[in-house]
């Protein structure tokens, strides 16, 4: 397959080369310029383009790198060559020899370009870990670690078009704002390093801004260690990262100079809050099968990465599936050996006002759909159903039944919410009336608050949907992915009628609940601890 990928790409840029020598040389060299300054162009927006406007925390984020690359440059392009045909209507006269010659090089050249910018984009979508066979730099087979793959291009047009660019953005093209060389170097090895993630390449390839921070970094010899907050799930499943999809980027030290570049050697989970007496032990990236992750049901992590560098390293970017993070000040030497013991996992200490008394009995550990008795030839609207070895799960989206009841075959019956390995469904009877209403804090906090179950370690979990029940039938709604992160994003129940509201949620098996927060205030207390789920 590498042997088809490199002869498309030699075909491709021969015809290319090819036309252009047969436009003449001026023309060939004009459409040369062009091709450079779109490419600047779109390597300058790259970036802030990307992070500002597309990567939304949807399914596009995974090839908005990609798209947002290949699509500035395209359409760069195509307005650079109209309004040059218009500047620049006639031809230069040359010997033929010349514009075949000093054509075709020029042709050649934007080839290059071309194809490399597409190779670069191509590499920041959502694929498998090889593109038609080509694979760059990954994970080593045999211990994990991160070097380069014999799989190569003959012509690497990422690679020249990256030192190229590389090279414009520290001497002609230059600008105050950074410069791809020094903010973000190898971005050749990016093409690869970025897509060997969890499932063969299939899992989450960006991260918006929001969803990670720089908790404290801390140096010890020339091992840097740095702790980042997590808040993200990968599809609204489980967070994985691999030791290839992160990296910390030095200061330079020059004005042109390529900054040193490291990947972590080794991570640690979190920190559990009250056990610092114990704290996990480090693992290596010394396998291509050791992935960082969250618990199963836990929106958020704190791992600690574990770098080695050069002795006059310094940090100045963590970079995270494309997105950079500003490196802080390191701990001094006595506060860094002290550091390693002190990792919060994102626990919270501060105490909040508790509203009412014992919560436990609105609280239950199942994702039985019961009062519904559907099946799956019954009209359900957006929501998605799973079926897990013959039985049928709700997966997401959302439906009001006008029935409880069903008629269709037992063996198409839904039996209840889909539950992810290692997670368990948990309800929480919020409506009015009842201890755990949080609509009557809604003057008090705001309706865009957010609420969440908070267990024993201080870990917090917030809802992937609801159940709802009111006179125009009984509601379902799921959204894994995205959580629900203010309470106006529930139905407000009517002070009157036989109104019943359920908030779900997916609580780490093993788990014991101890408090439900809304906003700035603990709704009550409950001591329900999650039981894992009977193996089959």
């Amino acid at each position: 397959m590498l042997i088809v990928a490199n002869i498309i790409l030699i075909a491709i840029g021969g015809l290319i080369a090819y036309w252009w020598a047969n436009q003449g040389f001026f023309s060939a060299l004009l459409h040369l310029l062009c091709v450079i300054v779109a490419g600047a162009v779109a390597f300058a927006v790259w970036e802030p383009l990307t992070l500002g406007l597309l990567i939304r925390g949807g399914g596009f984020d995974n090839y908005a790198w990609g798209v947002t690359l290949v699509g500035v440059f395209a359409i760069t392009l195509v307005i650079l060559r109209i309004a040059m045909d218009k500047l620049v209507p006639g031809n230069v006269a040359f010997p033929a020899w010349a514009n075949l010659g000093f054509g075709g090089l020029a042709g050649a050249l934007s080839a290059v370009l071309t194809l490399g910018i597409f190779v670069i984009g191509a590499g920041h979508v959502q694929a498998s870990k090889e593109l038609m066979g080509f694979r760059d730099y990954g994970r080593q087979e045999r211990d994990g670690r991160i070097d380069k793959i014999n799989d190569i291009l003959w012509v690497p047009v990422h690679r020249l078009t990256t030192e190229f660019y590389g090279l414009l953005s520290v001497t002609s093209f230059s600008s105050p704002w950074g410069s791809l060389r020094q903010d973000a170097p190898r971005l050749d090895q990016q093409v690869s390093l970025i897509r060997d993630s969890f499932g063969d390449g299939k899992g989450q390839l960006a991260m918006a801004p929001g969803d990670a921070r720089i908790e404290r970094v801390s140096k010890i010899d020339n091992d840097w260690y740095v702790a980042v907050r997590f808040g993200s799930q990968d599809f609204g499943d489980r967070f994985t990262l691999s030791s290839s999809q992160i990296r910390m980027i030095g200061t330079p030290s020059s004005k042109r100079a390529r900054p040193e570049v490291v990947h972590p050697l080794g991570w640690r989970q979190d920190w559990i809050a009250g056990d610092a007496k114990t704290p996990s032990p480090f693992h290596e990236f010394n396998d291509r099968s050791h992935y960082v992750s969250n618990e199963p049901g836990k929106e958020s992590t704190t791992p600690v990465f574990r770098f080695r560098a050069s002795a006059g390293f310094h940090p100045r970017y963590l970079q995270i599936r494309g997105t950079r993070f500003a490196v802080p000040k390191p701990l001094t030497p006595d506060a860094a050996a002290m550091s390693l013991h002190n990792v919060s996992s994102g626990a919270t200490g501060v105490e909040i006002p508790t509203a009412g008394g014992d919560i436990t009995h609105l609280v239950k550990v199942t994702n039985d759909v019961r009062p519904l008795n559907v099946s799956t030839n019954l009209p359900r609207g957006s929501l998605k159903v799973q079926d897990v070895e013959g039985r049928y799960y709700f997966t997401s989206g959302s439906h009001t039944f006008k029935t409880t009841r069903s008629t269709g075959s037992r063996k198409l019956k839904i039996q209840a919410i889909y539950e992810p390995k290692g997670t368990r469904v948990v309800r929480v009877d919020v409506s009015r009336g009842e201890a755990a209403d949080i609509f009557r804090f809604f003057l008090q906090e705001g309706d865009d608050a957010d609420l969440a179950l908070v267990d024993v370690s201080g870990e917090e979990y917030r809802p992937i949907g609801y159940f709802y029940e009111s006179s125009a039938g009984y509601k379902l709604s799921l959204d894994p992915a995205n959580r629900i992160r203010a309470a106006n994003e529930l139905p407000s129940p009517a002070t009157g009628g036989n109104h019943k509201l359920e908030v779900l949620f997916y609580v780490t098996e093993n788990t014991t609940l101890t408090g439900f927060r809304f906003g700035t205030v603990n709704i009550g207390t409950l001591d329900v601890f999650v039981e894992a789920k009977e193996a089959k």
